[in-house]
């Protein structure tokens, strides 16, 4: 079973795919993609030598196509469970490491004057079982002008050095008469008629798992972390406190 990100949108629905895929004995994996970009996937063994992880930051921006013409549904959901999704999973991967509590915060105005009913910018203030902090921002009002759809960067610091992930660095640059763009190219591309990229390899090893038997690198568990992550965000935007993370209960 290969599934959308998040897994899912709550965590009693989470707590029972996990039992129902651990009783099943199927190979599951959900697909954040974001773990096959070929700087994310370095960074992983890049940041083994640098200590003890402190401080991440994460932001994944949208333009405002996103969620007044790319997405119907807009208003059933919020940048963060959208967005901060994969830059949770990535980092708690950078990290191995489990996030215990979050403080969050949003604003609304924009979508909402427009007739959306959804945040236009979530913060999450997370601290780490192990003690190190993180900061995942989301919005998605960017102007429609900003030359990529998703303005994706990513800080690590550990106590012996860090690391810095821009997506755009890594792009294409593209000057037309019309525009300046960074054309897409590191999770869907075609090289010489093949796609290529962090979607099909992701897939792909999904699919080796299944036929191999072995468990996918991001396990259901990993992934029932992030949706128990987003919960309490969204608890902590609602009552304004710090909210603990639930975590899994074995069995």
């Amino acid at each position: 079973m290969l599934v959308e990100k998040p897994f899912t949108t709550s965590v009693d629905d989470a707590d029972r795919c996990v039992r129902a895929v651990r009783e099943a004995g199927v190979t599951a994996m959900c697909i954040f993609n974001h773990r096959w970009v070929p700087a994310y996937a370095q960074a992983k063994d890049l940041i083994a030598g640098l200590g003890s992880p402190a401080v991440g930051y994460a932001r994944k921006d949208d333009t405002i196509y996103v969620p007044t013409e790319m997405l119907s549904w807009a208003d059933r959901t919020t940048c963060a469970w959208f967005l901060s999704s994969h830059d949770i999973d990535l980092i708690t991967w950078l990290f191995d490491d489990k996030i215990e509590q979050v403080f969050a915060t949003a604003r609304h105005g924009k979508l909402r004057s427009m007739g959306i009913d959804t945040p236009d910018g979530i913060q999450i203030q997370a601290r780490f079982s192990s003690g190190s902090i993180a900061t995942f921002e989301s919005a998605w009002i960017y102007p429609n002008t900003f030359p990529t759809m998703v303005d994706s960067y990513i800080t690590l610091i550990c106590d012996d050095g860090a690391i810095q992930l821009d997506r755009q660095q890594e792009n294409v640059l593209l000057a037309t008469p019309d525009a300046f763009t960074f054309p897409r190219n590191m999770l869907k591309r075609t090289v010489h008629g093949v796609r290529a990229g962090a979607y099909r390899d992701a897939v792909a090893h999904f699919v080796d798992c299944a036929i191999r038997g072995v468990e996918p690198l991001i396990t259901v568990e990993s992934s029932r972390h992030v949706t128990a992550v987003l919960e309490a965000a969204h608890a902590s935007i609602a009552s304004g406190e710090p909210v603990a993370v639930t975590e899994q209960v074995a069995g």
